[in-house]
C-alpha cells in the first residue's frame, strides 16, 4: 500500500518533470517565433498570392495580373533565400565553435597536425573538380 509520502514524491516528481516540459515548450516557441519560420511562412505566402494573382489574371485576360504575380513569387522567393542564407550563416557559426573549441584541447603540434590534414583533404577536394588540373 502507497504510504502518503510515495504519493507526494510521485507528485513532486511529476511536477518536476512538467516544469522541464513546460520550459522546454517555451524556448522552442519562442525560437521560432523569433527565428527565420516569421520569414519562410512570410514567403510562402507571397509565393501563393503571386500564383494565385497569376491564375486570376490568366482567367480574367489581364496582362498587369501576371506582372503583379511574379512581382509577388519574386518577393517570397527573396524571403525564402534570405531565410536559407541566415540559418546557413548560423549553422557555420556554430560549426566554426565547435572545431575551435576541440582544437584549443588539442597541444600545437596535435593542432597543427590536424590543420594540415584538412588543408590537404580540401586542396584534394578542389583538384577532383579542377577540368584543368593534371
Amino acid at each position: 500500500m502507497a504510504t502518503r509520502e510515495n504519493i507526494q514524491q510521485h507528485v513532486d516528481d511529476a511536477r518536476e518533470k512538467w516544469d522541464g516540459i513546460t520550459v522546454d515548450v517555451r524556448e522552442r516557441v519562442n525560437g521560432m517565433t523569433q527565428g527565420v519560420a516569421p520569414v519562410d511562412a512570410l514567403g510562402v505566402s507571397l509565393i501563393s498570392v503571386g500564383v494565385g494573382t497569376i491564375a486570376i489574371g490568366l482567367v480574367r485576360r489581364r496582362m498587369i495580373a501576371g506582372v503583379f504575380g511574379g512581382a509577388f513569387i519574386a518577393a517570397g522567393l527573396a524571403c525564402l533565400g534570405s531565410s536559407a542564407y541566415s540559418r546557413r550563416s548560423e549553422h557555420i557559426s556554430e560549426a566554426e565553435d565547435v572545431v575551435r573549441d576541440q582544437l584549443s584541447n588539442l597541444d600545437p603540434i596535435a593542432r597543427a597536425q590536424v590543420l594540415r590534414d584538412m588543408a590537404v583533404e580540401q586542396a584534394a577536394a578542389f583538384k577532383r573538380h579542377d577540368p584543368d588540373a593534371n
